[in-house]
């Protein structure tokens, strides 16, 4: 049985507010090299109006400006019928500039958070060029539970 964390997010404000903080910190304390240069939720959360969407795409993101390289964490609801861990990376835009995008689609567990963290560790490796995270990235998938391809 998972043990899921945030459980009921989608379905309580207060609930989902925490999960946000949650993973900003948890980013904030993994992520190698110079901390300001991370800027964290840089994707519209909320529509027009200002009412926020808090679905779960994103629950959290960050963007690092020096390695035009950014984290998207969608996170499901418990026991979803998705995969309760997949990863890849894409091309994206943001603000007029291409950028790579690791994208993390997952359920909370406490495993999925760890491999999530490890991705991400990896990712923002200020000394590492965005190719070979890549391929790092794509090993670990390829050789760990809940993988799939990037």
């Amino acid at each position: 049985m998972n043990k899921y964390l945030f459980k009921e997010f989608l379905q309580n404000k207060r609930i989902y507010a925490l999960n946000k903080t949650y993973w900003r910190n948890q980013v904030a304390k993994t992520a190698p090299g110079r901390k300001e240069a991370l800027i964290h939720n840089h994707l519209q959360t909320s529509f027009a109006n200002g009412q926020p969407m808090q679905d779960g795409n994103p629950i959290y993101s960050a963007f690092s400006k020096p390695l035009k390289r950014a984290v998207r964490i969608i996170q499901q609801m418990p026991g979803a019928k998705d995969s309760p861990f997949s990863a890849w990376v894409k091309e994206t835009e943001f603000n007029g500039q291409d950028i790579q995008e690791l994208v993390i689609d997952l359920q909370l567990t406490p495993e999925t958070k760890a491999k999530a963290l490890q991705l991400i560790h990896i990712w923002f490796k200020p000394d590492m060029p965005t190719t070979e995270a890549a391929k790092q990235i794509k090993e670990i998938l390829h050789t760990r539970p809940y993988a799939n391809s990037l």
